[in-house]
């Protein structure tokens, strides 16, 4: 098991939100806080330099870690490259929910 910040933004435990993002996060069941403190904390203890706590945050760090040391330099070679096929695959499903939603979310800022 891997914890960082990304589990907020892909999959944490927040599912809210203003104005239909919720639709959006809501897929994800996200983790609990005992999951992602555990997962920061035996990140710390192996010495790993980007922590993610879960399999979506690990494609985000294999992808976008840039120069930190990798944690597993064959693993992260295999999830970057499952990332690079399935990131834009997931951001291009997402733009368009985000794009349908655009007239309700023009109404509710009208309000």
């Amino acid at each position: 098991m891997e914890g960082h910040l990304f589990a907020s933004l892909a999959g944490g435990t927040w599912a809210g939100g203003t104005c239909g993002s919720d639709r959006i996060e809501s897929k994800e069941e996200g983790l609990t806080t005992e999951q992602a403190a555990a997962g920061l904390l035996a990140g710390v203890q192996r010495g790993n330099h980007h922590i993610t706590a879960n399999f979506i945050t690990g494609l985000l760090r294999a992808s976008t870690r840039g120069s930190a040391l990798s944690s597993n330099a064959f693993g992260d070679t295999v999830l970057n490259s499952v990332a690079q096929i399935g990131i834009p695959i997931w951001r291009s499903s997402v733009d368009k929910q985000i794009v349908a939603h655009r007239q309700e979310h023009k109404a509710y800022l009208e309000r």
